[in-house]
């Protein structure tokens, strides 16, 4: 008989991409309609959340709302590079101690928070070391399910054919001359990144003095001049 769900995770992990928020919005929305009693948290900034032990609930005001994320960019509970197979970055970190496993460590957080499901959302990194998380829980007799979900703007997740994030809309960029250049930009959004991100923009135009995202203000976009 399978185990009864009672309580999931998420994680957002490697770099940003138009599709965290909205990953993170529909997952808490579906939860709610097919298993409103199933209690939700985030780890914060990713595999580095987990190993810290720092969540954050997911509440009945966020599920009331939780639509709302598929307007925005970024990731609301925060990435990072953090692989848990990486002993020695591990402890540069801080985030274990010397002689500790990580995989050890994160799996024991999961027992402790009483995770009986954990949403990993991230490229190939973050998908393998999810992998590795997996592999580890079933060898040392851990009951928890891992579930990997493919983000990646570089479609490059085998063998997925089309990953989410991969695909990002055109916006024209603003030229006072008319010379506006064909721009691909992720669904990234100033206010919606990592507080320790900063954004840069390579923009190939004709003009490029004057071409920048539409409505962006001048901060953050090197060598843009108005």
């Amino acid at each position: 008989m399978a185990k009864e769900v009672k309580k999931v995770a998420f994680l957002t992990a490697g770099g940003l991409a138009p599709c965290l928020s909205s990953s993170i919005g529909y997952l808490i929305d579906e939860y709610t309609k097919k298993a409103p009693n199933v209690e939700m948290i985030g780890y914060v900034n990713g595999y580095m959340g987990l190993l810290k032990g720092e969540s954050i609930p997911v509440t009945p005001e966020v599920r009331k709302n939780a639509l709302v994320l598929t307007k925005h960019g970024g990731s609301p509970i925060g990435n990072s590079r953090v692989k848990l197979t990486n002993v020695k970055d591990c402890v540069k970190r801080g985030l274990v101690k010397e002689g500790e496993d990580p995989l050890k460590v994160a799996a024991d957080q999961l027992v402790k928070d009483g995770v009986d499901v954990l949403h990993t959302i991230g490229g190939d990194d973050t998908n393998t070391t999810a992998a590795d998380l997996a592999a580890y829980l079933a060898t040392n007799n851990y009951p928890l399910i891992v579930v990997g979900l493919p983000k990646t703007i570089d479609n490059d997740v085998y063998p997925i054919k089309q990953s989410l994030g991969e695909q990002r809309e055109p916006a024209r960029a603003h030229d006072p001359r008319g010379h506006g250049p064909q721009l691909r930009l992720a669904h990234l959004q100033d206010g919606a990144v990592l507080p320790q991100d900063a954004q840069a923009h390579e923009v190939r135009a004709r003009v490029p003095a004057y071409a920048r995202a539409p409505g962006r203000p001048r901060r953050l976009c090197a060598g843009v001049q108005d």
